[in-house]
C-alpha cells in the first residue's frame, strides 16, 4: 500500500480488525480502512497532547508504537533519554474510537503471558505459554536508530520496571570496531525449521 499522506518515518505498523495502524517519528498516529479500495484514512491523530495532559513533563523523548496484542491495539511510547538510549516504556490501551484519545487512565501494566516485540515499522506479540524462552509482561525493543548502539537490546519489564540492556552478540559485529556493530531492525519468529529434512 502506497501512502497518500506524508508521514516521516514510520516507527510503528500493525493491523487489526481490518484497520492498519501507523505511528510515525513526528508523533501522529493514521488509522486507515482495510475494507475500501484504496484503504481509506479514517482518522489522523496527533499524540504530542494527549501525552502532555498525562505527563507535562516528558521522562524523555517520546518514540510511538502500535502492536497488536491479545485481541486489542495497543499503543506503546518508548522514551530516550541521553545519547538516544531508551529509558522507559509505557503501555496504553485507548479507546480509538474516541473523539479525544485519552491516556490517563488506560495505562497497561500487566499484559497476561504476552510480551511485546517493537523494530521499526513492525511490531508483534507473543505468548511466553507459547515460546517459553521469552520472559511475560515485556516490551522487547531493537535499537534502529542511526546512533550506534553497544546494547541492541532492550527488555523493559512493565510490572517492576526493570529495564535490561542486551548486548551485540560478538559473532554478529562487522569489522570488530565496537561501534560498528550489527543493527537489527525488526524481529523474525519462524514457528517452525525453515527447511526440513528431506527423506533419502
Amino acid at each position: 500500500m502506497q501512502l497518500e499522506y506524508p508521514t516521516g518515518r514510520i516507527e510503528g505498523a500493525a493491523f487489526h480488525k481490518s484497520r492498519f495502524y501507523i505511528s510515525t517519528i513526528n508523533m501522529s498516529l493514521d488509522i486507515f480502512d482495510l475494507q475500501e479500495h484504496p484503504p481509506k484514512r479514517l482518522r489522523r491523530i496527533c499524540l504530542y497532547a494527549p501525552l502532555q495532559a498525562r505527563c507535562p513533563r516528558f521522562p524523555g523523548n517520546p518514540m510511538p508504537h502500535v502492536v497488536a496484542c491479545n485481541n486489542q491495539m495497543l499503543l506503546v511510547i518508548v522514551y530516550r533519554g541521553p545519547r538516544q538510549a531508551v529509558i522507559l516504556a509505557e503501555v496504553h490501551c485507548p479507546d480509538w474510537d474516541a473523539d479525544r484519545l485519552d491516556l490517563r487512565e488506560d495505562k497497561v501494566s500487566d499484559l497476561g503471558d504476552y510480551s511485546l516485540f517493537l523494530g521499526r515499522g513492525d511490531s508483534l506479540a507473543l505468548s511466553a505459554k507459547e515460546f517459553p524462552a521469552i520472559r511475560r509482561n515485556c516490551v522487547y525493543f531493537v535499537e534502529h536508530d542511526t546512533y550506534k548502539h553497544e546494547e541492541w537490546l532492550i527488555v523493559f519489564d512493565l510490572g517492576s520496571n526493570d529495564l535490561k540492556r542486551i548486548p551485540h552478540p560478538q559473532e554478529h559485529r562487522e569489522g570488530g570496531s565496537k561501534t560498528t556493530g550489527w543493527m537489527a531492525y525488526s524481529w523474525f519468529c519462524p514457528r517452525k525449521p525453515l527447511v526440513e529434512e528431506q527423506a533419502l
